[in-house]
């Protein structure tokens, strides 16, 4: 990163509120000289880490350092660069405060509401619905949807020569709401899941070619459609799209015109993020290609700026080469949909914080200040990869390439054979984390570890083996009867928001998925109970999770004719709909992270249509609702 004196100054002004440790200590991590996202990455002289982003962001003027990034300017781009050389020096809040006022508009900027065509206030599936109240519930859902689409206005509502941080795409898309106003990668196929349940196959058709569009023209997905995000992608899930979009609409011609792009998409893993890892339990010690996320960063990220810069710039043992690899792997972090998480936390780190009773829990420097995020190999990640390379293989086959559906399933087999060899424990009947760095599995236990399952990769323990099955489920069955809410991330207490006590709709989704799969390896006479009773009430408690909170929040329901009412602008302090729970409370959302909780909110929409959808017939209300009848 470049700073000028004005910056240092400024740099200087923001330590002093630090407690500086004078410790000479290296920092190791496992790291590829071959960046993945070439030349790609962010070039904006405003909205990209350098002296004019590092000046304002440090400032601190917004709450939130994604409010500024997201500003379109009112004036050309040379005009603005011109005022702010100008600035006198030095800059005070208050000067810089004046130059965003006059220089800057909305955050909003280029995204404007947009109709939602095929949009029907009772979708098919709602009569499926047993319950009167969640049929009532799931209509409000329902009603959400058009609250939370979005396009780029023609003209990005711009001035000439003015700029902005969008990634322009053609379409409409769905955005998750609150903070983020764009769209997400991993994001839209849990929200993908709701609308294809409601019938909405043209908004979910137009998410999947925005997201080939920018296939097409930079060979990835990033986080999101903002210029700030493009050295980064997020969990690979775009073929999984098309494969629920196909199943839902038998739309061969979308797989045909699409399939060019997911192979191109997929070769952009391959090349950019695999590593070879010896077997454990070859006789032949084969080596393994599996895959890891990382990101080539070397500066904080412009969205959350001043958290990263306090993160690294507190570590004062780290130099500047230690800095630049902290800061990668805090990007590294953004790219796995987990952040921030003890999954990514060095192993003797954690185990010292857990163990340290001065440390209290949302003082959580320590640990973000010792990730070792690269060196990490990912369970879900290579779960993800592992699904693209078996429906990669089936769409190739029904468009006529049998060489390249036969690759595929060798790719897939060779991948699912290191996934159980390296990541599958034998003695605990369960999937973890690799770490490169220790050569050895990761000490925290994750929702992550059910991602082979969902895929459907069984290790033979459990195929014939109902008991063990069972066992390996017992991770679930533990948390089921230990809290009311739905499943944590993990159960370390660490303030990071995909750590306890946060319930995160996307991983239930993930173990329902898991069980139904495990189900159908036996048979009814197999006692297959318990494995389905865990896959109901994981879904039943997220649908009370939601609703819960929602009523907490000013959702209201009336019993007479069971009727539900939605409050005129759910965005407002009345009946949220939240990106995250709390396990021990069914009536509150999660908390932790970077920022507040947010509503809106996409995913958990699409999960809860998804499941009232698959649950029809069994999900009932729960026994929080008698608090809040209205007659």
């Amino acid at each position: 990163m470049r700073f000028s004196e004005k910056s240092k100054e400024i740099a200087k002004f923001i330590l002093i509120r630090f407690i500086v440790f004078i410790i000479l200590l290296g920092f190791d991590a496992y790291y590829s000289d071959k960046p993945p996202y070439n030349d790609i990455g962010c070039k904006s002289p405003i909205y990209c880490p350098d002296e004019f982003l590092t000046t304002i962001q440090l400032a601190h003027l917004f709450n939130d350092s994604k409010t500024f990034v997201d500003m379109p300017t009112k004036k050309p781009i040379h005009e603005v660069l011109q005022a702010f050389s100008e600035l006198p020096f030095p800059h005070t809040r208050s000067s810089l405060r004046d130059f965003v006022d006059t220089y800057f508009s909305s955050p909003e900027g280029s995204l404007i509401f947009t109709n939602f065509t095929d949009f029907n206030p009772s979708p098919e599936f709602l009569e499926k619905i047993k319950d009167h109240t969640l049929h009532a519930f799931a209509g409000i859902i329902n009603s959400y949807w058009p609250d939370l689409s979005r396009r780029i206005a023609k003209d990005r509502n711009l001035c000439e020569g003015c700029v902005d941080s969008i990634y322009p795409v053609n379409n409409t898309f769905i955005v998750p709401g609150g903070r983020f106003r764009e769209f997400y990668y991993w994001d839209s196929y849990f929200i993908m899941e709701g609308l294809l349940v409601s019938g909405y196959f043209r908004m979910a058709k137009d998410i999947i070619e925005n997201f080939l569009q920018i296939v097409g023209e930079i060979g990835f997905v990033p986080n999101g459609n903002r210029i700030y995000y493009l050295n980064r992608s997020m969990p690979p899930l775009l073929t999984q799209m098309v494969k629920i979009y196909y199943k839902a609409t038998n739309d061969f011609d979308m797989v045909k015109s699409a399939l060019p792009t997911l192979l191109k998409e997929y070769e952009f893993w391959q090349k950019n993020t695999t590593v070879q890892i010896v077997a454990k339990n070859h006789p032949s010690k084969k080596k393994y290609t599996l895959n890891r996320y990382i990101v080539h960063n070397s500066d904080p990220r412009p969205e959350s700026f001043l958290e990263d810069y306090f993160t690294a710039t507190n570590a004062t043992w780290l130099n500047a080469t230690g800095r630049e690899n902290l800061y990668a792997d805090i990007a590294t972090v953004a790219e796995t949909g987990w952040d921030f998480s003890s999954r990514w936390v060095r192993a003797e780190k954690l185990t010292e914080y857990l163990q340290d009773t001065s440390f209290t829990r949302p003082n959580n420097y320590a640990l973000l200040q010792n990730l070792d995020t690269r060196s990490v190999i990912p369970i879900d990640l290579n779960s993800i990869l592992y699904m693209n390379e078996i429906v990669l293989a089936d769409f190739n086959a029904k468009v006529g390439n049998k060489k390249l559906a036969n690759s595929f399933r060798k790719r897939a087999k060779d991948r699912r054979e290191g996934m159980i060899d390296i990541f599958w424990d034998k003695k605990r009947l369960s999937f973890w984390d690799f770490n490169l760095t220790s050569g050895t599995h990761t000490p925290v236990a994750s929702l992550a570890a059910f991602f082979p399952f969902w895929a459907g990769i069984y290790p033979t323990e459990i195929t014939n083996n109902l008991t063990a099955a069972k066992e390996s489920f017992r991770l679930i069955e533990k948390l089921l009867e230990k809290y009311p809410g739905s499943l944590p991330a993990t159960e370390i207490d660490t303030g990071l928001q995909w750590d306890f006590p946060n319930a995160w709709p996307p991983l239930q989704y993930v173990v329902i998925e898991a069980l139904m799969n495990v189900e159908k390896l036996y048979n009814e006479k197999d006692n297959i109970n318990t494995i389905r009773e865990l896959a109901r009430t994981v879904a039943q408690r997220l649908v009370s999770s939601v609703l819960c909170a929602w009523l907490e929040t000013g959702g209201e329901i009336h019993t007479n004719n069971i009727s539900t009412k939605r409050k005129e602008n759910f965005m407002n302090d009345v009946g949220h709909i939240f990106e995250k729970y709390n396990a021990t409370n069914l009536t509150i959302p999660g908390g932790g992270g970077e920022y507040v909780v947010q509503t809106g909110f996409g995913w958990t929409n699409g999960i809860t249509l998804w499941i009232l959808d698959k649950f029809s017939e069994i999900i009932q209300a729960p026994e929080c609702i008698a608090k809040f009848k209205r007659e």
